[in-house]
């Protein structure tokens, strides 16, 4: 999905094995190159404890998608998994460099980020302005789904028609229209009813 969306901060925290070592988080993945069903066989086999419930609105998310597309690919070619794995891989050592040298590809990132229309940007680990974990924005993507719930049920905005949509990296709200990638709320006039749709992101 990071390298569907060009989200070059997370693809490189994500393609790697072991992600973080010098970090406060580091995440080991021991079955990184393990296909889907394999890895429920090994839980299943060593009876551990996994959730396997699919959220109903999962596969109308870009990740269900992106997983439809993905398993379609794998029928024309075996290999397009690993593939897009090595891909990102290469992508992310590149972007990496890139960032480091710096001063000595000054010529190079500026075409890059000319390419890219200046959305080239590399996210750091700090901690969230109001919980205080760890996080790569000022606020992390918890409290910022929390300050959603918290307005939709405000009384200002019972009576108008709202439409949500989310994003991992940016939040915008105003009065009229919030836009936040995976989770999309209508709320209507004169219903107590919503329809959400989650995005089945980890």
């Amino acid at each position: 999905m990071n390298l569907l969306r060009g989200d070059i901060a997370r693809l490189q925290r994500c393609t790697h094995p072991l992600s973080g070592a010098r970090d406060e988080l580091p995440r080991v993945k021991p079955l990184y190159y393990s296909y889907e069903k394999e890895i429920v066989l090994y839980a299943r086999f060593r009876n551990l404890q996994y959730f396997a419930t699919e959220c109903i609105y999962a596969p109308n998310s870009y990740r269900g998608h992106a997983r439809t597309f993905i398993k379609q690919l794998e029928r024309l070619r075996p290999r397009s998994i690993t593939d897009i794995l090595a891909s990102g891989q290469f992508l992310s050592k590149i972007c990496k460099s890139l960032h480091q040298n710096s001063s000595q590809n000054d010529k190079n990132r500026a075409k890059i980020m000319q390419i890219s229309g200046g959305r080239l940007s590399i996210q750091t680990r700090s901690t969230c302005q109001k919980c205080g974990s760890i996080s790569s924005q000022p606020i992390c993507y918890a409290c910022s789904l929390l300050d959603i719930l918290r307005r939709l049920n405000s009384p200002g905005l019972k009576n108008d028609v709202q439409y949500i949509s989310v994003d991992r990296r940016t939040i915008e709200s105003n009065a009229k229209t919030k836009e936040i990638a995976c989770i999309e709320d209508l709320v209507t006039e004169n219903s107590t009813k919503k329809k959400t749709c989650a995005c089945g992101e980890s």
